[in-house]
């Protein structure tokens, strides 16, 4: 869906194989092909790395999801929003998570419209307002909660601790956010491996007590058995953490 600077370099490469490039001393191009390249203030060029060349390549694709979105109404890019969200799923679940992360994001650059003007994230919503009641709400708990939970574990596995706790602390903010139990919980693991105990320990037991007020049908009975199981392992390896560190 998205076309990056990565992609145009490719498509550019590739063509080398089957023609010339007229002028090799062209910018950007070596031996090897064409590279994207970053200008040092002294005026020379070297090769980006691949933090940079990520960097360009995401800008590429939230400008191109704003113009995407841009005439879209409400329910439309709620719309693509979801399909952004489902191809992020598809991503992490191949172990893509920067891929993933720049995905799900791009579902924050379509919803942020709509969602800022009853709630930004960390805002409050008004759900007494029939006219958020039946839409926002369900935006909230179906797409925006899920992809920022999401963000956060993408975050989590590609070791930045600090901004996988930030897309927790955005999440626990919204309404549906502060009566969930992932949120809490994922929290907690992160603020575990960055190792803030107290922190940690709060955050767990905050998603335990909720667990337990759980209004659930018969079928769910599973569902909150299994959080309870994995709150209760990492409140033990929280506990064996914090022995640790008092040696």
């Amino acid at each position: 869906m998205f076309y990056t600077a990565s992609d145009l370099i490719q498509r550019m490469n590739s063509a080398i194989t089957n023609g010339h490039v007229d002028d090799n001393e062209s910018s950007g191009y070596n031996n090897s092909g064409f590279e994207l390249q970053r200008k040092l203030p002294d005026g020379s060029y070297r090769p980006a790395d691949k933090s940079e060349i990520a960097a360009v390549d995401f800008q590429a694709k939230l400008k191109q999801a704003a113009q995407i979105t841009a005439d879209l109404n409400a329910d439309q890019k709620t719309e693509w929003a979801e399909f952004q969200r489902k191809e992020g799923n598809n991503l992490f679940e191949k172990g893509n998570f920067r891929e993933a992360m720049d995905v799900y994001l791009t579902c924050l650059v379509a919803l942020e419209p709509q969602v800022s003007k009853s709630k930004s994230i960390g805002g409050t919503a008004n759900y007494d307002d029939p006219k958020n009641s039946n839409h926002d709400f369900p935006v909230e708990e179906e797409i925006l909660l899920p992809v920022l939970l999401n963000l956060a574990l993408c975050a989590m596995k590609l070791g930045m601790l600090s901004k996988a706790e930030k897309f927790c602390n955005h999440a626990i903010a919204l309404e549906r956010g502060k009566i969930s139990v992932k949120a809490y919980y994922r929290r907690g693991k992160i603020r575990m491996k960055i190792g803030n105990y107290c922190s940690a320990e709060n955050d767990l037991r905050h998603a335990l007590e909720m667990t337990n007020n759980y209004g659930f049908v018969a079928s769910s009975v599973s569902k909150v058995e299994s959080e309870r199981a994995a709150i209760i392992r990492e409140e033990k390896k929280l506990s064996i953490l914090r022995q640790e560190a008092k040696k």
